[in-house]
């Protein structure tokens, strides 16, 4: 995925979040937008599994655990899969 777009995916994730907090949005459709953004960004689909969390926190984490899983990837071939952080 190109930069820009990332960056794009990420402020309209963040500003379904915002609606979510104002009340202007109610979670199941920020949840279906939201996962229709993780699979845009090249992110695995949110984790249902997890929803014991407020809608907020539960984006939030989901956003976070997906960019850190992205850039992870991303990182990946430049450094190789079989290194580990004991072996840097």
């Amino acid at each position: 995925m190109r930069e820009g777009s990332l960056v794009s995916g990420v402020s309209l994730y963040v500003h379904l979040i915002d609606q979510l907090q104002w009340g202007l949005i109610k979670a199941a459709d920020a949840y279906l937008y939201a996962d229709l953004l993780h699979k845009q960004m090249g992110m695995d689909g949110l984790g249902l599994n997890k929803l014991s969390l407020e809608p907020v926190d539960f984006l939030i984490t989901e956003l976070t655990q997906g960019l850190a899983e992205l850039t992870r990837k991303t990182l990946e071939p430049i450094h190789g899969s079989s290194h580990t952080e004991s072996e840097q």
